[in-house]
């Protein structure tokens, strides 16, 4: 949505060139006079650079905001906020840069860059930490893994903590530890009239409950996280099997979604799949030299070769799976990032609808298909992820991450673009989640944001009752929003 301020021209096309100009001018002048920020404009060198650092470069196509600002302090963030304010500008936090759909940016409006808020400080007594909105995985797990810590977050290093946290956060420990938002303690938060927050249950106790879940770019602008740590431990184990194509896909996606489910918490698993017709399974177990022999060989077909690995800390497998050195994921975010273009989308099923789409072989062909699909310019790919576990032991209500079914099993289908022309990719997508619809259920993860499901699928009907209403009264002018937010 453009500025206010110039939607008065829309009708005469050359004032309205000139009107636009202006305005942008009166907004530049506003965030250069009210911070000592970095400011940059469209039209420059450094904004194509901002531009090229979204992590799906499918979304830098269409999507163009009026500046990128690098604040360098919680006061400057509130001075831009009364920028936007000002001129009914939209406006954006960016950390990681990988919302899916490119949230993290706005069209002609403003994003706010936090990658200089880059404090961790560690209070081994209390065993919390003060994380900054900036900090990526990779260096929050590094740091952490120093002191004896970690927290139980996604693998993929070079994601930013913000939107990964508010979210949810899923990763391999969360079967263990539950979700990275079930260790989140407390936020620091500008909000649209740009006062500084703290938010905790004590402080503001339904906000805090819409933040654990719905809290990218809905409610404010998150400079800072406050976590509650947990004992890294003495070891991880990890088994990767692989069975080469032709693999029997039906056969090991059955087991998977039938057994994985009643796996203690300290066992997670995944599952994937693509075009090859390969398959591979990995298994963590937490705290243990090795990962139990009868959970693989007693479940799934031999015909597989296997490795396995144990490891003394988080870092070492976020460093196997990535392809990166620990020294890279810790300190050279830049170079971990790997831009692609890409669609994907997310579904889930627990145990009544894992019936419906393994019962018949034309319901699972609605999962399968696009895989073998020849027509096809992208790269398909589709990995399921194994939920419960200690996530399931939080009550529902309690945050607004809501997917706790302890029989849910997630779904992540993606196809890479390459050079392919993106709108038969996204097509293609889109009718592979439609026929997933009936086999599945109406429920997707936020942080695998899909603009062409509603927002209900990732919050629940509650849920959304609920966080509408305290968008109402922590953001009565709307002033935080975007494609995908909390809307009326």
């Amino acid at each position: 949505m453009p500025c206010w301020t110039i939607v008065s021209c829309a009708f005469v096309l050359s004032a309205c060139a000139v009107f636009a100009h202006s305005a942008d001018d009166h907004l530049l002048g506003c965030l250069q006079n009210a911070t000592d920020s970095v400011v940059v404009p469209a039209n420059t060198s450094a904004y194509n650079l901002a531009i090229a650092f979204q992590a799906n470069s499918a979304t830098t196509a269409y999507i163009r905001p009026r500046a990128f600002v690098y604040p360098n302090s919680q006061p400057e963030i509130s001075s831009i906020v009364e920028c936007a304010a000002q001129f009914n500008c939209p406006i954006v936090a960016r950390c990681g840069g990988h919302s899916y759909e490119g949230y993290s940016m706005i069209n002609d409006g403003i994003v706010v860059d936090l990658s200089n808020f880059l404090d961790i400080t560690i209070d081994r007594v209390d065993q919390t930490v003060s994380v900054g909105a900036g900090n990526w995985l990779g260096r929050v797990y590094a740091v952490l893994e120093n002191y004896g810590f970690v927290l139980p977050g996604g693998d993929c290093p070079d994601v930013g903590i913000s939107g990964h946290t508010l979210g949810g956060g899923y990763g391999l420990l969360s079967r263990q530890l539950g979700m990275l938002v079930d260790s989140l303690l407390e936020v620091s938060l500008i909000d649209a009239k740009g006062s500084i927050r703290i938010v905790n249950e004590k402080t503001d106790s339904q906000l805090f409950w819409a933040l654990r879940g719905a809290g990218a770019n809905n409610f404010g602008i998150v400079t800072n996280f406050k976590f509650k740590l947990h004992p890294l431990p003495t070891n991880l184990a990890i088994s990767v099997l692989y069975w080469p194509p032709p693999a029997d896909v039906q056969a090991l996606v059955t087991l998977f979604v039938r057994f994985a489910p009643d796996l203690p918490p300290h066992l997670w698993m995944e599952l994937e799949t693509d075009a090859s017709g390969s398959v591979s399974v990995t298994a963590l177990q937490y705290d243990s030299e090795k990962v139990e022999e009868n959970i693989l060989s007693q479940k799934f077909p031999s015909g597989y070769t296997s490795q396995n690995k144990t490891y003394t800390g988080y870092t070492g497998i976020i460093s196997d799976r990535s392809g990166y050195s620990r020294e890279k994921i810790e300190n050279d975010r830049a170079g971990l990032r790997n831009s692609r273009k890409f669609k994907a989308f997310h579904v889930f099923t627990n145990n009544s609808s894992s019936e419906r789409l393994l019962s018949s072989r034309e319901a699972f062909e609605t999962l399968i298909t696009p895989l073998t699909n020849t027509t096809l310019c992208g790269n398909p790919s589709l990995v399921l992820n194994v939920f419960g576990g200690t996530i399931s032991q939080v009550p529902r209500q309690r945050t607004a991450f809501y997917h706790r079914d302890p029989s849910l099993v997630g779904y992540l289908a993606t196809i890479d673009f390459g050079n392919c022309a993106a709108q038969g990719q996204v097509e293609a997508a889109e009718l592979w989640r439609r026929g997933l619809e009936q086999h599945t259920l109406r429920q997707s993860f936020q942080n695998y944001v899909d603009s062409s499901v509603p927002l209900v699928w990732y919050y629940g009907d509650e849920n959304m009752r609920k966080l509408l209403e305290v968008k109402r009264q922590y953001d009565p002018e709307n002033l935080w929003h975007f494609p995908g937010g909390l809307s009326e």
